[in-house]
C-alpha cells in the first residue's frame, strides 16, 4: 500500500511585538474596551512610568473613563483598591461601576500602586441621561433638606438669643433668681 504524504505547513506563531510596535501602541491616547482589557497591565505600567493619562471606552474624541498615574491622585476613603488581575477578571463590573456610579479604582500592580481608573470629568455614559433618583435616594434627599431647614432655624434662633442677651432683654434664669450665679 502506497504511503500517503500529507503536506503539512509549519506552525507559524505570530512574532512577539517589536519594541517599536509596542511604543507606537502605547502612544495612543485612547483605547477601546477589549483593547484596554487585553493590555490593561501594560497600560497601567505605561501610565505609571510615563506619568501619562489615557482615555478608555467611549470614543477617541469623548472617552468615558480615564486611567492616570496613581501618584498624581490623592487617595480617598472612597477609593476601591483592586489588583490588575482582578480588574481584568471583573472588567464589566469595574468599568460599569466607574461609568455609572463614579467609583474610583486604585489599580495595584505586583509591587506598587500603578494607576487610578475613574470616570471622565466631563463625558458621561449615554445611560446617565435616563437616571432618575429612586425612592431611597429621594427619602435621603428629603431628610437632608429637612435637616438643612432645621439648621437654618437653629441658627436664626441662636442669633436672636445672642442679640437679646447683649441687649439685656432676656429674663433671668431660675439660678439667677435664687442668687446662684456663676
Amino acid at each position: 500500500m502506497p504511503q500517503l504524504k500529507i503536506p503539512t505547513k509549519p506552525l507559524r506563531r505570530s512574532p512577539p511585538r517589536q519594541a517599536e510596535d509596542r511604543e507606537e501602541f502605547f502612544r495612543k491616547g485612547w483605547f477601546a474596551s477589549d483593547e484596554a482589557k487585553r493590555n490593561f497591565g501594560g497600560l497601567c505600567q505605561m501610565v505609571n512610568v510615563r506619568r501619562r493619562e489615557v482615555g478608555l471606552l467611549g470614543s477617541e474624541a469623548k472617552p468615558l473613563l480615564t486611567l492616570v498615574d496613581a501618584r498624581s491622585v490623592e487617595p480617598t476613603e472612597q477609593d476601591i483598591e483592586i489588583s490588575i488581575e482582578k480588574a481584568k477578571a471583573d472588567w464589566p463590573a469595574v468599568t460599569g461601576a466607574a461609568l455609572l456610579y463614579g467609583s474610583t479604582f486604585r489599580i495595584r500592580g505586583k509591587k506598587l500602586m500603578r494607576a487610578v481608573l475613574r470616570r471622565h470629568e466631563v463625558n458621561r455614559h449615554p445611560a446617565m441621561r435616563y437616571y432618575r433618583p429612586q425612592a431611597d435616594d429621594m427619602q435621603t434627599a428629603e431628610l437632608i433638606q429637612e435637616l438643612r431647614g432645621l439648621a437654618r432655624r437653629f441658627d436664626s434662633l441662636a442669633a436672636v438669643l445672642d442679640r437679646r442677651a447683649k441687649a439685656g432683654e432676656l429674663a433671668p434664669t431660675m439660678k439667677q433668681e435664687k442668687g446662684e450665679t456663676k
